[in-house]
This record gives C-alpha cells, structure tokens and sequence, in this order.
C-alpha cells in the first residue's frame, strides 16, 4: 500500500513539473511573437539583376537590368570595401517589365575589383545587394598577349634609313596594329602605324645611334577598348671614326727627305 501510495506521488510531480515546463515554454514562445509582432515588416525593393562586364584599358563597363518596380528611385554602385560608390537615379519604364542600365567605370588599376549593387528610394527601402567581379586591363596585361615581334634589323649608314622585318601576325592573336615611334634626323617625331599584313618596312632620315620604340595594340573581342603594350626601346648601331695618331720623329736635317 505504502509502494502504491509513492508511485502515485511521484507520478503527480513529474506530471506537475512537464505542465510547468510547458507553461514556461509557451510564454517564451508568446513573448517571441510578440516582439516580432511589434516590428515593422520588412520590405525588399526589386534587386540589380543579369550583372555583366567588358573589361577596358585602365575602367570597365557594367551592364545591369532592374525590373518595373515603381518604388525604386536610385541604383547605388559600390566598390573598395563600400569606400567609394556612384548613384544612379531610376526612372522606371512605363513599357517594359526589365528595364537596362550601364556605366563606365574610370581610372581603375589594372587588377580585379568586386563591385556591389543596391536599389534604394527616400523612404529608407532597399534591395538585397548584388555583386560582380569586375576586370581592368593595363600595360603588363598586354605585354603577356601574344603580339609580333621584331626579328631582324639592318641599319644603312649611306642611306640613314633602318630596315625592320617584324614576325608574321597569327590567327588569334588579336593584334590590331603594331607602332613604331622614333625622332628623325630633323628632330621631328614620328609614329608609324604597322598594319597586321605589312612585314618589312623602313625608318627613314634615321640617324646612326638613334632611338626607336616599338609596341604592339590589341583589341580583344571581350573587350570594350584597344590595349597597349609597354614601348620597348631599340637602338641603331654607332659609326665611329677614329683619327691616327700624330707622329713626331727626329730627322737629319741633311738629308733629302
């Protein structure tokens, strides 16, 4: 009896605990929804979407769509850790359900550089942001693409002219031009373009030990700019004339010679 007696006992209090417990947890729960009741509701403007890019020479140019949100009055472009950006205002199209915008970026090294995208209007609203990775090229960029070289010179003392054979441009190697830049006997400066068909050519009114400069210019078909290579300095070879030396010799004064 006294067995039968703690049983029930026992059963009464793990019975009370578990109602209390429950009753702790529901007002937590309670207190939770409440808290979140009392919040204003989040609202997200329609994001930057369809995110390309062309690279250039020293910028980049992005491309971006936003769809026909009507809340939407500015798209912020944000880049260096968010330390510097742009704002572009929207106007949304009144005719399309996508609506297409892009910028040139300016003076960028030549490295790659994350930018960010968010819509937002004058009552605090925002898009969720949006990123892209965005490629500058420079002068080490096209000094490691395949371009043309130099393969023989000839320099012509009688005629002061420098006879050049350049490297047969290839398939693919998205040279455009070739340039040749050098000052002429008279102290003018010239810039020769040299087309991709041309091989052989001559600088003219070239004096011996002068300088000329020779890069290669690519346009690649991913790219939205002409991209120049570092100049690489050659010189013609040097005429040296050297005089005999003047000879002082003791003679006899009687003699003939």
């Amino acid at each position: 009896m006294y067995m039968k007696n703690m049983n029930k006992l026992i059963i009464l209090v793990v019975s009370l605990l578990v109602i209390l417990l429950i009753g702790i947890s529901c007002n937590d729960m309670n207190d939770i929804q409440a808290e979140f009741a009392e919040r204003d509701e989040i609202v997200y403007l329609g994001k930057v979407d369809s995110l390309t890019m062309l690279p250039g020479f020293g910028r980049a140019k992005i491309i971006w769509y936003i769809n026909s949100d009507p809340k939407i009055e500015q798209t912020v472009i944000y880049w260096n850790m968010r330390n510097d950006s742009i704002v572009r205002n929207v106007v949304p199209s009144p005719t399309s359900d996508l609506q297409k915008d892009s910028i040139i970026i300016e003076n960028l090294d030549e490295s790659a550089v994350m930018f960010e995208f968010r819509n937002i209007n004058s009552k605090g609203q925002s898009s969720l942001y949006t990123s892209i990775t965005v490629t500058s090229w420079g002068t080490d960029f096209a000094s490691n693409l395949l371009g043309r070289k130099l393969i023989s010179k000839e320099f012509d003392y009688d005629l002061s002219q420098y006879k050049l054979t350049l490297s047969p441009a290839a398939v693919g190697d998205s040279v455009a031009y070739s340039q040749i830049a050098y000052t002429d006997m008279n102290g003018e400066k010239r810039t020769i373009k040299v087309e991709r068909k041309t091989n052989e050519l001559e600088l003219d009114n070239f004096s011996d030990g002068s300088e000329f400069q020779f890069r290669n210019v690519f346009f690649l078909p991913k790219g939205m700019d002409t991209v120049y290579s570092s100049y690489q300095a050659h010189n013609a070879p040097k005429a040296i004339f050297e005089n005999g030396k003047k000879l002082a010799l003791k003679g006899n004064l009687t003699s003939r010679y």
